[in-house]
Formats: C-alpha cells, sequence, structure tokens
C-alpha cells in the first residue's frame, strides 16, 4: 500500500493526536523539501512551513477551529525547505478515533495559472462561459475570437475543445481532444456520435441529462464528470463543460461551445485515498472509521434482525513478545482471512484495533449468526492444521442478534447489539465455542 501511495501525485501525511506524524509519502517529501528527520511532529511542521510567528498562529488556530467543527479544506501559504513559497489545499478527514490523514495538494502552478488568465480573460473561456451576443454578425467575430484565444490558452495542456452545430449535428473537436484519448484527429468523425460512442454506459444517462437541461435552458451551463473510453480501451475520466452560445428565435439551441478537461489522476487519486481512509492497511479489511459509520447508518436500516460478532484473537502480545510483531502481523492477517472467507458478501467485516474484529450480518437472525460463528472457529482450526504457527491461533467470539431471544427481541438499537456481543465475547475469552 505504501508503494501505490507513493505514487499518488497529492501529499499524504497521517499523523495522531499526540501530533506524531506516523506516516508521511514520498510525494509531500518532494513538494516541501523536508525530509523525516526535519518533521517529526506537527510542531515541527509549523515552524518549518511557517516560520513567521503571526502567520504560524494564524494557521494553528485555523487548523484547531477546523478539527472542531468539521471543515474539511483549507488552502495556506507555506515555506518550502529551499526557502520559496508555494500554496498547499489541505483537506483533513479522521482515518480513526485516534488518527488524522491529510490530503495535501500543491495547487501553486493552479493559482499562477489562473491568475495569467483573469489578466488575460481567459477564465471565462476554460469554462466556456461565453456571453449571449444578439447581433449575428458580431456573435461570428467573437466567437471566432473566443475560439482562437481559447485554443492559444489550452494548447499543449490538458484540455480539449468542442464546438457542436446542434442543426447538422456536426462536432469539431481539437487535437487536444482527440490526443488525451489516445486518437489522431484524424481519426475522429465530426458529429455527436464521436462522443456518445466513447461514453462510458454507466455515465451516459446523466451525461445526457445534463446535456438536455442545459439545452433547454434548465442550467446555465453544462457541467458533467464522465469516462471516456480511450483508443487503448482503458476509461479516462474528463470534466466536461460548456454553454450554448446561438439559440434560434423560438429558443431552441443552435451553438453549444465547450473544454473536456483530463481529470483522471484526480479521481484516481481521490479514490485511492477513499479506500485508505475506510480500510485498514494490514488486512485490507474496513477499519473502525467505516465500521462507526456503517453503524449509524444501519439504525434506520430495513435489514432488521441484524446480528454482530465481536472477535478477540487470544494471547496475540505474547505472540509479539516472544516472537516478534511480524509473526503477530501473521496471526492477524490468517484471521482476517478465516473470518472473511466465512461470510457472505454483503456481510461487513471490520478491523477495529490490534487483535479486534467486527462482523456485521445484514438481514440475520440469532441461529444464522451461530451458525457463522461456529463456521469462523472451523475456519481457524483449519487454518491451524495447514499452517505452520509456533503456537495455535486462537479467537474468543460473541455474538449477539436484535432478535436473539424474548428478552432482546425489541432491541433495535445496534450499539446496544454491538455492546452485547463485545460483552459475550470477553465471557468466552477462554472457552472453545460460544453460545447464545
Amino acid at each position: 500500500m505504501e508503494s501505490l501511495i507513493d505514487r499518488l501525485s497529492i501529499g499524504i501525511v497521517i499523523a495522531d493526536k499526540q501530533g506524531q506524524l506516523l506516516f508521511t509519502n514520498q510525494t509531500i517529501k518532494e513538494m516541501t523539501g523536508y525530509t523525516e528527520d526535519d518533521i517529526k511532529t506537527m510542531e515541527d511542521w509549523y515552524k518549518k512551513a511557517y516560520p513567521d510567528q503571526e502567520y504560524r498562529k494564524k494557521a494553528k488556530k485555523y487548523f484547531q477551529y477546523d478539527i472542531e467543527n468539521n471543515i474539511q479544506d483549507r488552502t495556506y501559504k507555506i515555506t518550502t525547505a529551499a526557502g520559496d513559497y508555494k500554496y498547499f489545499n489541505f483537506r483533513y478527514s479522521q482515518l480513526d478515533d485516534e488518527k488524522i490523514i491529510f490530503e495535501i495538494i500543491d495547487i501553486s502552478h493552479r493559482l499562477q495559472q489562473k491568475h495569467e488568465l483573469e489578466n488575460k480573460e481567459h477564465n471565462q473561456l476554460i469554462y466556456a462561459v461565453i456571453d449571449d451576443i444578439t447581433e449575428s454578425k458580431k456573435q461570428e467575430l467573437e466567437l471566432k475570437e473566443v475560439k482562437e484565444r481559447l485554443e492559444l490558452a489550452v494548447s499543449g495542456g490538458n484540455i480539449g475543445i468542442w464546438d457542436w452545430n446542434a442543426v447538422n449535428n456536426t462536432v469539431h473537436f481539437n487535437e487536444n481532444w482527440a490526443r488525451m484519448l489516445g486518437y489522431e484527429h484524424f481519426e475522429l468523425e465530426n458529429n455527436l456520435n464521436t462522443w456518445l460512442n466513447l461514453v462510458h454506459p454507466d455515465d451516459k444517462e446523466q451525461a445526457l441529462k445534463d446535456l438536455e437541461n442545459h439545452l433547454e435552458g434548465k442550467t446555465e451551463k453544462y457541467y458533467n464528470e464522465h469516462r471516456l473510453k480511450t483508443k487503448s480501451g482503458s476509461w479516462k475520466w474528463i470534466r466536461d463543460i460548456g454553454k450554448v452560445t446561438e439559440r434560434d428565435e423560438a429558443g431552441n439551441a443552435i451553438r453549444i461551445v465547450g473544454v473536456h478537461i483530463d481529470i483522471d489522476q484526480e479521481k484516481r487519486a481521490a479514490e485511492e485515498i477513499e479506500y485508505l481512509s475506510n480500510h485498514d492497511e494490514l488486512t485490507g479489511l474496513y477499519n473502525r472509521r467505516f465500521l462507526n459509520e456503517e453503524l449509524k447508518r444501519l439504525q434506520n436500516s430495513r435489514k432488521y434482525p441484524i446480528s454482530i460478532i465481536v472477535g478477540d484473537i487470544n494471547k496475540l502480545k505474547d505472540i509479539n513478545d516472544n516472537y516478534g510483531h511480524s509473526m503477530g502481523d501473521r496471526y492477524i492477517k490468517l484471521t482476517a482471512e478465516a473470518i472473511k472467507s466465512s461470510l457472505r458478501a454483503e456481510d461487513i467485516v471490520a478491523r477495529i484495533g490490534g487483535d479486534e474484529f467486527v462482523v456485521i450480518l445484514p438481514d440475520t437472525n440469532c441461529n444464522t449468526a451461530e451458525e457463522v460463528t461456529e463456521r469462523i472457529l472451523d475456519r481457524i482450526e483449519e487454518v491451524n492444521k495447514n499452517e505452520e504457527l509456533p503456537e495455535p491461533l486462537s479467537a474468543a467470539l460473541g455474538y449477539e442478534a436484535t432478535d436473539c431471544n424474548s428478552e432482546n427481541h425489541g432491541v433495535k438499537n445496534i450499539r446496544k447489539c454491538y455492546d452485547k456481543a463485545d460483552k459475550k465475547m470477553y465471557e468466552q475469552k477462554f472457552v472453545n465455542r460460544c453460545r447464545c
């Protein structure tokens, strides 16, 4: 996972509540010039990145305010190891109860480009926001000028231009539009079907709906993010923005001009960050953060009865002390595999601590929960038969369901169900099988 994170185009930092930096990826080191030895704590970061005391105080104040008020996005000017300035966009989220993950994007170049474009009035061009022009001749002249300036602005970049004549259904795609999908310009036919045939089937309906809404005058501009099929057969995320520049007397759209912006890396980085924030790095299972959100969601779920299994690896501390943490990690992974292989696709399993696991079984009563618990324990016994381990792997499991018996049949609070399963797990800590 770390090698994957190191290849991201954005910086990743994980810190604990005490301000210790637990992880920094290679990108953030390249962005700032600071090494792990330079910055080991949040306080080190404040001193290095914000050498001006007044600005440092403000940065600390804003950060504390953002964390307390769940504000997840803010831009700061930071000082790099080389002594120059950069503008970073920080996004925060809780990785679990003890850790915060920072996603850091260097937007210095973007801000510089924006400033240049604003000075040249190109900002309105990039978003294809072209003022309506009432006189036809004047419109053609201005549209021609706009297109020429836009071509100049985006040449060599990751922005493609399209110009659609809705009357005869011809579309002009510029060379950038073709190149970002791996095509030569001459390989594309100049009609709307060229685009439609490349849109991902799952994205096509919404893209057409957004386009139709704009053509009918329901929106100020057309905006949609969708995947397009490249010449190699892979899918690339595109941000598609356009605007009607000409209508007939009846109000029907005649001409629409727009841009395609390549956002594939941005999307994939977001997906990887989303995975990281919801999964345990060692086992690939869901983590505590995801489990807590899922428990909240299930409060109002109709998938009752719901069962919960809480598991804990026996004597993991002794394994770590006697054979090292790498062996302890092996026990954790084997337990995770035993649990996961015992479940259905719709079941949820999370690792919420060093040796603790939680399973959520939707639409599952007490009897079925008992069967699943027995199946997990059987799988653990199979692990002991098939793996060479210094000591047998064992786990204590406790389960509870919202309909386990007449006493708790009315328990719809999923948290209470979880607490009871947890209590049973501790009661079964030294028992081979748990019962209702």
